[in-house]
């Protein structure tokens, strides 16, 4: 049976190689075609373009459903936990137009600040390329006339995380971000305990778009018993003129490997 899954793969690969070939070929032949054999094919092109226009939207619906409903889709063979926020893993309506004021809520779990009351900051949600990002969808940032020294965006960590929280496991982000412009990001992980709140920060820039940063709590002054919330910040400094576009966020949990 592998075999036969091997061959078949292969084969049906090289004829669609094949007609893709064909059709380039006929296509560097139009010029000198008779005027009745380019409406034939005309005719044929149409009509795969509409079997291709009905085949396409289906199988990415299909893996954006089971993408979206997957928790196991980011686990190597060790990780414990991950989670895909709202804004990238659904349609979000509201992710669309102009930012009211700082401190809206993008989705259930995220919002956005930033400090410059006069500029325009305008989201909008779009889908992804299932073949270059995990995440069914991604979200875009586009400020004008921002003359603020930040942007952020704060997401809300589902509470089965705090509510097993543990100093021997790493929480890990990772995920894609492309800007226009080149700009940097800091992300704080903070984490609230009784009335006190910890928190630890990593800074990254963007020459690499794809990124993957741990947290490591272990040396945190943090009583577990009374962890009762962890949430991010994720901050672009003075960002000015931009569009960012945070193709993939997602956030896992490992233990940490002893050495």
């Amino acid at each position: 049976m592998g075999i036969e899954l091997i061959y078949f793969g292969y084969l049906g690969r090289a004829l669609s190689a094949a007609y893709l070939k064909f059709w380039r070929n006929r296509l560097q032949r139009a010029a000198g075609e008779k005027t009745a054999k380019l409406r034939q094919q005309r005719r044929e092109a149409l009509a795969l373009q509409r079997e291709l226009g009905d085949v396409l939207p289906r199988i990415n619906d299909e893996l954006h459903h089971r993408l979206r409903g997957s928790k196991a889709y980011r686990h190597g063979s060790n990780m414990l936990w991950s989670w895909c926020p709202e804004l990238w893993a659904a349609p979000c309506l509201s992710v669309a137009g102009p930012v009211p004021q700082s401190g809206a809520r993008l989705a259930s779990n995220t919002k956005v600040f930033f400090d410059d009351a006069d500029c325009a900051v305008i989201t909008q949600q779009f889908s992804n390329d299932i073949s270059e990002a995990f995440a069914p969808y991604g979200v875009a940032l586009e400020l004008f006339q921002f003359e603020g020294s930040f942007l952020s965006l704060a997401i809300d960590l589902p509470d089965e995380l705090y509510q097993t929280f543990a100093k021997d496991e790493l929480i890990g982000l990772s995920g894609a971000i492309v800007a226009e412009r080149p700009t940097g990001f800091t992300v704080r992980l903070k984490i609230k305990h009784g009335p006190n709140t910890e928190q630890l920060i990593q800074v990254h820039d963007l020459s690499n778009s794809e990124f993957g940063l741990e947290f490591d709590p272990e040396h945190l002054k943090i009583n577990v018993n009374r962890v009762e919330k962890i949430w991010l910040d994720l901050v672009f400094e003075t960002p000015s003129f931009n569009r960012i576009s945070l193709r993939d966020l997602a956030f896992s949990k490992r233990p940490r490997v002893e050495i």
